[in-house]
């Protein structure tokens, strides 16, 4: 569960992130949607200085590859709401991190965004599609890929708590129920899994 949420948020120790080639990064991030939404959602890809936009969307859906420097990859689909807002946030930290910048001083610079107001909330519901099977990172301990959390899809929900919905603090990280992510925190996500036993794999 730590893990989990370790990655998720991106927290980031040093910046070592995976490198991918063009192509292979482009049909990756696109993994992360519904077939019929990712044949028109825009991609955006890891450069020398951050994200770009390789790919324009024709459906109001963007796609990247969510990066951090425990060798981790969360592909990562966000509709036209989260692409405004928590999308943003995503794009800051790889151009952050192509900066060299240490992991406090990431989440410390995207946190005084959220309260000036140069990022933004979502302001009304929304998705974003986190369904690939290779949400993943390394361990060295175990000398290879260990998934991170199953195919799922986040809900948008700003500043709202695993106790409003009715959560304990063993629900977070369930594969059977809802719980939520960053809980109080403007990029708060409900979080709901897709895929369960053999089919909660990563690659």
């Amino acid at each position: 569960m730590a893990a989990f949420l370790f990655a998720l948020a991106g927290l980031l120790a040093s910046p070592t992130p995976v490198e991918l080639g063009p192509a292979e990064e482009v049909a990756l991030a696109a993994s992360a949607a519904p077939a019929d939404l990712a044949r028109g959602a825009g991609v955006y890809r890891l450069g020398a200085a951050g994200y770009e936009l390789v790919r324009p969307s024709a459906n109001g859906f963007y796609c990247l590859v969510g990066r951090d420097p425990e060798q981790g990859i969360a592909p990562a689909c966000y509709d036209a709401e989260g692409a405004a807002t928590v999308m943003q946030a995503q794009l800051l930290r790889g151009a952050l991190l192509r900066r060299g910048l240490a992991d406090a001083e990431i989440e410390q610079e995207i946190a005084a965004r959220y309260r000036d107001g140069r990022l933004l909330a979502p302001r009304r519901a929304g998705v974003a599609y986190m369904l690939s099977h290779r949400f993943s990172r390394y361990d060295a301990r175990r000398g290879r890929r260990t998934c991170v959390f199953p195919p799922h899809v986040m809900i948008y929900a700003p500043y709202r708590t695993n106790e409003e919905i009715g959560n304990g603090p063993g629900d977070r990280g369930s594969l059977t129920q809802p719980w939520i992510l960053h809980e109080g925190a403007p990029d708060a996500y409900i979080i709901v899994a897709m895929a369960h036993g053999r089919a909660a794999r990563c690659e």
